[in-house]
């Protein structure tokens, strides 16, 4: 069949192409995903303890893929109606911020899907989530943390 063909619900693409500098894709150091997650472990998807994770298809295939830094993502407007992004006072960068919106879709129904056909990149600058100072490092890693609780927060509606 072909790939285009098999994803009936409602999709959301997160085209960025960057390469995967984190180790976490098959071979060292593979994590399996959550079980509801089975299905996106080839692409960035979530262990059971809500840490984010590179499958061997991304970002280079077509497949079902937790959404992954998309400030150019798009989504059926009947999909995002009533799902709101997460805001908590000691979050400033947002680490994990799309993975968390898209569980938020598939807990409605929707699968998500990363199609690699309209790569764009653009990291023209430093940002609040990519900066060079080390003297952030321990506010990145804090917000991280938080972020993998409300990842897991969300995972554990699953039950």
């Amino acid at each position: 069949m072909h790939p285009e063909r098999r994803f009936r619900h409602g999709t959301s693409v997160s085209p960025s192409s960057f390469t995967v500098l984190s180790g976490d894709s098959w071979g060292s150091g593979y994590t399996p995903p959550h079980p509801f997650l089975r299905k996106y472990r080839l692409g960035v998807y979530l262990t059971k303890e809500g840490k984010i994770r590179y499958g061997p298809l991304f970002p280079n295939f077509r497949c079902y893929s937790l959404s992954d830094k998309g400030a150019n993502m798009s989504f059926k407007r009947e999909a995002v109606e009533g799902v709101s992004f997460v805001e908590h006072p000691r979050l400033r960068r947002y680490l994990g911020l799309e993975p968390h919106f898209a569980l938020s879709l598939l807990l409605r129904g929707y699968d998500t899907v990363y199609t690699p056909e309209n790569p764009l990149f653009h990291i023209r600058h430093e940002s609040l989530s990519r900066t060079a100072y080390k003297s952030v490092l321990s506010e990145i890693i804090s917000e991280q943390s938080l972020m993998e609780s409300l990842l897991r927060d969300l995972l554990d509606q699953l039950g």
